[in-house]
C-alpha cells in the first residue's frame, strides 16, 4: 500500500541522486502505479509529489519533453488543491517546470514559472528550507543569464548569496561565506 509507495518514492530518490536514472524511473513508476490504483480521481498530494519525482529523473535523464508531462500533471492537481497558489508543494513545482522548460531553450517560459514560485516563497518566508528562496534566485539568474540579461541575473545570484552567507553565517560563524557576509 502507501508505506511501499513512500519507501519506493525515497528510493527512487536515493538512485536519481546517485545518477542511477533509469533504476530511479522503475522506483517511481511503481510508486505512480500505486499511487494511481489508490487515488483513481488523480488529485492527492501523494500522486502529484510522485509525478514531479518522475518529472525530476526524466529531466536528469535527458528526456525533457517526458519531464514537462509529469511536471504538468502536478501543477494540474496541486493548483486544483491550492487555488490561492500559497503552498510549498506548487512552488516546488513550479521551480520544476522553470528548470525543464530553460533546458528546453524557453527562457520567457521559464521566467514565468519561477516568478510563480519565488512569489509563493516569499510568502511563506522559505529562507531557512531545504527548497530555499536561495535556489529559486539562482534558477532566475541562470534562466535570465541564458536570456542575455546579465545585470538581472545579477540581481538575482546576489540575493541568493546573500541568503546563503546569512544562513552559513548562523549555522557556522565561521566559514568563508560566513567572514564575507560579515562584510556586507
Amino acid at each position: 500500500g502507501d508505506s511501499l509507495a513512500i519507501y519506493y518514492h525515497q528510493k527512487s530518490i536515493v538512485l536519481q541522486q546517485s545518477g542511477r536514472n533509469e533504476d530511479a524511473l522503475l522506483f517511481i513508476d511503481a510508486v505512480i502505479k500505486i499511487r494511481e490504483k489508490l487515488d483513481p480521481e488523480k488529485e492527492g498530494d501523494f500522486l502529484a509529489a510522485s509525478y514531479h519525482q518522475k518529472s525530476i529523473v526524466l529531466r536528469k535523464a535527458g528526456r525533457n519533453e517526458a519531464a514537462m508531462v509529469f511536471i504538468d500533471g502536478a501543477i494540474k492537481i496541486e493548483e486544483k488543491l491550492d487555488p490561492e497558489k500559497e503552498r510549498a508543494f506548487l512552488a516546488s513545482f513550479y521551480h520544476q517546470k522553470s528548470i525543464v522548460l530553460e533546458q528546453a531553450g524557453r527562457n520567457e517560459d521559464a521566467l514565468v514559472f519561477i516568478d510563480g514560485a519565488i512569489k509563493i516563497k516569499e510568502k511563506l518566508d522559505f529562507e531557512k528550507e531545504g527548497d530555499s528562496l536561495a535556489a529559486s534566485y539562482y534558477q532566475k539568474s541562470i534562466v535570465l543569464e541564458q536570456a542575455g540579461r546579465n545585470e538581472d541575473a545579477l540581481l538575482f545570484i546576489d540575493a541568493a548569496i546573500k541568503i546563503e552567507e546569512k544562513l552559513d553565517f548562523e549555522k557556522e560563524g565561521d566559514s568563508l561565506a560566513a567572514s564575507y557576509y560579515q562584510k556586507s
